[in-house]
């Protein structure tokens, strides 16, 4: 009578999200696996919350830190949460409210500020939860003001959440938490494999514009209709480190990218007023993977203004973006 009970209690387990935890370097990783679907999906919340690996349908689809060391110098900025602002801010200098503040300049090639200080931030886990149809783990992170670059103080939340489906969602919110008025804009960085050379991949975006930068990466101020990849299309030798805006999709926008062997990935992001409506997409050098980036405001906004959403103390904003993977 033991047999079967025990047979019984493996197949429930099989048929649900499992999470463990082990060691990465210093740091605690979370597991989330699906046995039977073939799903799986770790991060590091105390290092910025950084998504290290995910495979749905037992197809990795994620291009992530392999080791704690490159987790730690943020190697390519790999799956990073970009806040209080995505991509560049010019020389690192911007003015807010009659007050000047200079970001260290860590893209030295520019000689611009990247990607704001989200990616090392740490993060602590206030819900973690296993259900029959999805996983969830929502990571805060509590900022003082304590940099005096950057002197507003706010909350940050993200909860990833991934279905049986295989069907992965980043909900990013900030909250305002000084006693003024605060730039804030967000973003993540993630890239993107599907197991064979960016080449050979085709890729589809929505209608957008592409945004006009000059020698240094900094928006002109100019924007053009972009088409190239308005069908789907072979990347083939086409170089992109390029920002998007996004047009005429509300609600939300879609990227598809497909490979050779008739599986689909469907990223998508939330559109709308303070919402994901800028993207970056960027092929690295090794060309093995591509990153799709949301951002809720323009490169640059901390000066242009161009998507900057000016936070109340407490008042919060921010979206949602994901994607899964499909047979075609």
């Amino acid at each position: 009578m033991l047999e079967p009970a025990f047979f019984y209690l493996r197949s429930k387990a099989s048929i649900m999200f499992i999470q463990t935890t082990d060691k990465f370097g210093a740091f605690t990783r979370y597991i989330y696996r699906h046995i039977e679907a073939g799903h799986e999906m770790s991060l590091v919340p105390e290092w910025g919350g950084n998504l290290l690996q995910l495979k749905i349908n037992g197809v990795n689809v994620l291009d992530g830190h392999l080791n704690s060391e490159a987790l730690r110098t943020n190697d390519w900025g790999k799956s990073g949460l970009l806040f209080p602002f995505p991509n560049r801010l010019n020389d690192g200098r911007f003015t807010f409210a009659g007050q000047s503040y200079q970001f260290p300049i860590n893209d030295e090639t520019f000689n611009n500020a990247l990607h704001g200080f989200g990616m090392s931030s740490r993060m602590k886990v206030t819900e973690n939860n296993c259900f029959a149809d999805r996983a969830m783990i929502k990571c805060v992170a509590d900022y003082h003001g304590e940099l005096d670059y950057y002197p507003f103080p706010f909350q940050l939340t993200t909860t990833f959440q991934i279905t049986t489906h295989g069907e992965l969602e980043i909900e990013m919110q900030m909250l305002n938490t000084g006693a003024s008025v605060m730039p804030a804009g967000l973003g993540w960085h993630p890239y993107f494999s599907l197991g064979q050379s960016v080449d050979n991949l085709e890729l589809q975006l929505p209608y957008c514009d592409r945004i006009l930068i000059n020698d240094r990466m900094i928006p002109t101020g100019e924007r053009v209709p972009f088409d190239t990849f308005q069908q789907k299309s072979r990347i083939g030798e086409t170089n992109l480190d390029t920002g998007f805006a996004l047009q005429d999709h509300p609600g939300r926008a879609e990227v598809i990218l497909s490979n050779e062997n008739n599986q689909q990935l469907r990223y998508w992001q939330e559109t709308g007023p303070q919402k994901f409506n800028y993207l970056q997409v960027f092929i690295p050098p090794g060309r093995q993977s591509i990153a799709l980036e949301p951002m809720t405001c323009n490169i640059d906004a901390f000066n242009n203004g161009d998507g900057l959403v000016q936070l109340q103390p407490g008042e919060q904003f921010g979206g949602r973006f994901g994607f899964g993977l499909t047979s075609i």
